[in-house]
């Protein structure tokens, strides 16, 4: 059995609320050191080290500027508070940070208002056993940097005034064996191969990101926004990552070729791997009735409850199956075509019907995923608005469909430009980039989503042969 442990971050947050003046103070932080062994049930037992946690922010404290509780938007644009988390130690850490209240506590938690990263504005109330980070995985000698935002709702009533809000933040982490890691979750495992690989630095788009050559690994910086390289989705890239994997088996305990359908992993986002159908499930129009909006498309309609999730996928294979809030908007502007604006451009922007996101299972690929799955190494820009020449098609895994004027992959990405407008992924005069095509268009469908945390892998390499394994 694992033995947990948790560590102490000394970071008091003290929220008081006055008539004229709200100021939240974030304090600096202390280290912990494990002094006694983690048990580990897969391998050996290894000696805990130390996990070093350290503060770091450009202020001592985040003030809202004399002003009475504000808005999200402006609680989001505020600089945000960094901490830097260190593991000193000779073993991988998978933990989760908690920000929990302490007993001095008398504010209300509903009209505290927090943003982590690039996660979603959500309350401290509405979080899950007070976990602000779920199944981070630490390598033994690296670091993560995360962004804390907070700031008090604009509902914050009179009856607040003058009461107080006290809080830590807490590690609670378990010891996992270095290199495989199998039985971990999935998310974590992928983690692992990109942090125990030697990094490269390449640059793209005037942004540096970190490249595991070894594994066939990138990190995305979150678009170019963070400051640590390490600090963002974990992605495949190149034209022959291995990165397959079995699903949708109607035999788990023996996941063959022959029971089990072959999909190709995405990357790690938010402690979930991404994954996608390695082969089409047909030629469809995104939306019969031409309309971009996705939440009532046919083709949603098909992949979530119609015949697709009813007929292809099985009981147990729709259980590991997480929803998500998904994207759905996207700009098009030939001056950038570079993978960090257009993930930047569909984190920002609507669809032409005023929808930003859709919270549900199974989406399709974004432009910023066959762009990040690029090799930068050969490509100047990993996408093509056909308006300039790059060749970028024999670099990519994603867009594998026979190269003709017919191949067209499409994206969930509808135009905030044009209410029957989406954007595929195509091939055209020997390059293979992204284009507006009418909603109603045919193209080929690979669905996409997201395996739950709880789902970890189980076995094999990650090559067509010996894809990876589920439990």
């Amino acid at each position: 059995m694992k033995k947990r442990k948790k560590v102490l971050l000394g970071i008091i947050i003290s929220i008081v609320l006055a008539l004229t003046a709200i100021v939240i103070f974030l304090l600096s932080s202390t280290s912990a050191l494990f002094t006694h062994k983690d048990t580990n049930t897969r391998k050996n037992n290894y000696n805990t080290g130390i996990l070093s946690i350290t503060a770091i922010s450009k202020s001592d404290t985040i003030s809202l500027d004399n002003t009475l509780p504000i808005s999200d938007e402006q609680g989001v644009a505020q600089e945000p508070y960094i901490f830097t988390i260190k593991n000193n130690g000779n073993v991988d850490y998978q933990f989760d940070i908690q920000l929990l209240s302490t007993t001095a506590n008398t504010f209300d938690p509903q009209y505290i208002k927090i943003k982590v990263d690039d996660d979603e504005v959500t309350t401290l109330s509405a979080l899950t056993d007070s976990k602000i980070k779920t199944n981070l995985v630490l390598a033994a000698q690296q670091t993560i940097d995360v962004s804390l935002r907070v700031w008090l709702a604009s509902n914050t009533p009179n009856s607040q005034i003058g009461k107080t809000f006290t809080s830590q933040l807490v590690i609670n982490g378990v010891a996992v064996s270095p290199t495989t890691n199998y039985g971990v979750s999935a998310a974590a495992y992928i983690t692992n191969l990109y942090n125990n690989a030697t990094k490269t630095a390449v640059t793209n788009n005037n942004i540096d990101y970190n490249y595991a050559t070894s594994v066939s690994l990138m990190n995305d910086r979150l678009g170019g926004t963070t400051k640590d390289l390490n600090a963002g989705n974990i992605r495949y890239y190149g034209a022959s990552p291995n990165n397959y994997i079995y699903f949708n088996c109607s035999d788990y305990s023996n996941q063959t070729s022959e029971t089990c359908e072959q999909w190709r992993i995405i990357g790690a986002f938010d402690n979930m791997i991404k994954i996608i159908k390695n082969d089409t499930v047909d030629s469809l129009a995104w939306d019969n009735n031409n309309s971009n909006n996705w939440v009532n498309s046919s083709l949603n309609n098909y992949l979530n409850s119609g015949n697709y999730w009813t007929a292809n996928l099985n009981d147990k294979s729709k259980a590991m199956i997480a929803d998500i809030n998904w994207n759905l908007g996207a700009s098009h502007n030939p001056s950038s075509d570079f993978s960090n604006n257009y993930y930047e451009s569909e984190k920002t922007y609507q669809n032409y019907s005023g929808v930003k996101t859709w919270n549900g299972k199974i989406g399709l690929i974004h432009i910023s995923d066959y762009g990040y799955s690029s090799d930068f190494n050969i490509c100047t820009a990993a996408l093509t608005s056909f308006d300039s020449i790059l060749n970028c098609a024999n670099s990519n895994w994603i867009f594998n469909l026979p190269k003709n004027q017919d191949s067209k992959l499409l994206t969930l990405d509808g135009s905030y430009d044009s209410q029957n407008k989406i954007f595929e992924i195509d091939y055209v005069n020997g390059n293979v980039g992204y284009n507006e095509i009418n909603a109603n268009s045919l193209g080929e469908v690979k669905p996409v989503l997201y395996l739950n945390s709880e789902v970890s892998i189980a076995s094999g390499t990650g090559t067509s042969l010996d894809p990876y394994t589920l439990r």
